[in-house]
């Protein structure tokens, strides 16, 4: 009966929600007045700790061991450099999406080309496809939690969308972000702290899932699943190739709305420090799932079964609470984004002559449309790891085409689309290669095993080179862009790197604030494993990371502004 009420509760006051609508167009889209950091900081922290980050901590945790955790949090390096680097050319970028960055920094032809092309392969396939990673962990748990069937919390799924239609408005959800932000915390950490107690203490559960599972590492062994060769492949080459370092996509579009470069950093920064924290609690969680589930192999399953099974009335509607925050929040602001590309990069809306109320009912049709799009792709799915990896994999060798388009005049329209087009391309006949052909699979097979590493990682190296090879190539045979346009390029945004040829003076030095960039998105990830000297190791080590981590971010901080 708790849980009925604490439910209803809730879902009284996400009905009420749904009954605003934005009055304006640009406000679908975007933010008249400047957003505060903090707006900013929650917002993102919200989005990218969603429903799919615990679950794919559990899963990561439970097939490979915590090494495996590396391959997620080696993602926030890119919050280093958005914090010091990118956010500012958004800032100053003046445009209304990320999308078109392209026509800003590209000319001719091939950007019209460039801008179509990302807005639909992104807006249409790419987020869908991350929402649908969501939408799989989303109905996974409320499966387990409310013993329908997976296909029929998929349905249910779908009026969830459907019914949040109203609210995927940029304008209303960045500040709703703020207390979803808050309360999902809140929630996380009372669930938590209750699981920890129930295992006895920090101690007691980590002397207890190293007798269940062997000792708990975070640097890998030769002798693990995850090896040092795949870590060293992880350290060295999938952090930059397949993870969008420049903040393009949903940071973007709240950098966009921000004017203060101290406030830049700081919301930056924030969502670094506040994912640190969140991240603590939910490995507790996942802890939680090992100890309460040892004999399980799929750490989704045994996640959603933590959270319907060992809970007791309240913390379970809590929990239920909380994973719907999670999911709606991050899935409203994809679709918003997609939605974006749709109406105003693919459609023009924009300019378009049309009333402002009839922008706005078409722009809730687009969400509509992507909505029902987004479960289609998920009953394909059946596992978030799964999507995960995908994705990993069709963005290797993309990543730098992101970054040297804002460093380097040499990088055209041309250097993008072939990078973005042969890392699908190539992605897929890899695939169809190592499933199909026995002698191209036993190659690569042999190939992870001389030198000791997943197949997994040998794709991302295999796939990196090629999709490098071929932008680069693209590159060199095809000519610059205007230099009148990179004139105007560089004046409005201010880029560091190599301009020399196009300013006909130096440019802003690109490797001292390079160094900062990624000595603060290190820091930030050193801040992710304050967790496991507290229960698997010596607990004072935690503190002493904890401190040198804050420390070392108050000095770049400082140092910057």
């Amino acid at each position: 009966m708790t849980d009925i009420f604490i439910v209803a509760a809730f879902l009284l006051f996400w009905f009420l929600s749904l009954f605003r609508r934005e009055q304006s167009f640009k406000n679908m889209f975007g933010s008249l007045a400047p957003l505060p950091w903090w707006v900013t900081g929650f917002s993102l922290t919200v989005i990218a700790v969603n429903v799919t980050y615990a679950v794919l901590l559990a899963g990561l945790a439970f097939s490979g061991g915590f090494q495996e955790l590396w391959w997620v949090f080696i993602g926030n390096i890119g919050i280093g450099f958005t914090a010091f680097i990118f956010s500012h050319y958004w800032a100053r970028s003046g445009v209304n999406t990320d999308n078109q960055i392209v026509k800003l920094r590209f000319s001719g032809r091939a950007s019209n080309i460039l801008q179509t092309f990302r807005a639909g392969y992104v807006g249409v396939l790419v987020f869908p496809l991350l929402c649908a990673q969501m939408t799989v962990a989303f109905a996974g748990f409320l499966s387990a939690f409310s013993g329908l069937s997976y296909s029929f919390s998929l349905l249910i799924t779908i009026a969830i969308l459907l019914l949040n239609v109203t609210r995927t408005t940029f304008n209303t959800k960045v500040r709703m972000d703020v207390f979803m932000g808050l309360l999902f915390t809140a929630i996380i950490l009372i669930i938590s702290l209750w699981l920890l107690i129930s295992a006895g203490g920090p101690h007691q559960l980590g002397s207890a899932i190293t007798e269940r599972t062997g000792p708990v590492r975070i640097l890998p062994d030769s002798g693990g699943i995850f090896s040092r060769a795949d870590f060293l492949v992880l350290i060295l080459v999938a952090w930059w190739s397949s993870y969008l370092m420049d903040g393009a996509g949903l940071q973007a579009q709240r950098f966009i709305h921000m004017n203060s470069r101290r406030d830049l950093i700081k919301g930056a920064l924030f969502q670094g420090i506040a994912m640190a924290v969140i991240t603590f609690f939910l490995l507790i969680i996942v802890s939680a799932a090992l100890y309460f589930y040892p004999e399980m192999i799929n750490g989704e399953q045994a996640l959603f079964r933590l959270f319907a099974e060992e809970l007791p009335p309240g913390l379970r509607a809590l929990s239920l609470i909380a994973i719907g925050i999670a999911y709606l929040t991050t899935v409203e602001a994809f679709i918003n984004l997609s939605s974006s590309y749709i109406m105003i990069d693919l459609l023009d809306y924009d300019r378009a002559s049309f009333t402002d109320s009839k922008k706005r009912w078409h722009t809730y049709i687009s969400i509509v449309l992507i909505s029902l799009f987004i479960v289609c792709i998920a009953f394909f799915f059946e596992s978030v790891e799964q999507i995960f990896r995908f994705i990993l994999v069709i963005t290797a060798g993309v990543g730098p085409v992101f970054l040297l388009r804002w460093w380097w005049w040499r990088i055209n329209a041309w250097s993008q689309l072939s990078a973005m087009l042969s890392s699908l391309i190539y992605a897929v006949l890899y695939e169809f290669a190592y499933e199909e052909w026995t002698a191209f699979r036993d190659m690569m097979d042999t190939a992870a095993f001389s030198l000791g590493m997943q197949p997994f990682s040998i794709k991302v190296l295999v796939l990196t080179a090629i999709v490098m090879a071929t932008w680069l190539s693209v590159t060199f045979l095809t000519s610059p862009d205007d230099t009148s346009h990179l004139k105007a390029f560089y004046k409005r945004v201010r880029p560091h790197g190599w301009w020399k040829p196009v300013t006909g003076q130096s440019s802003r030095p690109l490797l001292k604030t390079l160094a900062t960039a990624i000595l603060a998105g290190f820091t930030l990830l050193s801040m992710h494993f304050i967790f496991f000297p507290l229960f698997f190791g010596v607990a004072w080590h935690s503190l002493v990371l904890l401190v040198v981590a804050g420390g070392m971010l108050w000095i770049l901080v400082k140092r910057a502004l």
